[in-house]
């Protein structure tokens, strides 16, 4: 059964794969039952943008918010995957 929960949860899985293998990995993971790519994307149409703007705003004032960070020699560490970035090779 392809959720609201599910299907959100999937999109935010970056899709490397064919949709198929990918949806099939998903549910497979969250022990669900198999769903074609037409039922997901179907699924996923019905899908406001309004949905990943909320989440991300809900995300922005979490990361500001007044928690406890653990600090590494006075700085906090971030890390960030994802994107390729070719330098030259050059001493500089």
């Amino acid at each position: 059964m392809l959720t609201f929960t599910r299907v959100v949860a999937c999109v935010f899985n970056l899709i490397r794969k064919s949709l198929q293998l990918e949806i099939s990995t998903f549910l497979t993971r969250i022990k669900c039952s198999n769903a074609s790519k037409q039922a997901f994307s179907q699924a996923r149409k019905k899908l406001s943008a309004d949905v990943f703007k909320l989440l991300n705003a809900k995300l922005i004032t979490e990361f500001y918010s007044d928690n406890v960070i653990n600090l590494f020699k006075g700085h906090r560490i971030l890390a960030i995957d994802g994107s390729t970035l070719c330098l030259p090779d050059t001493k500089e």
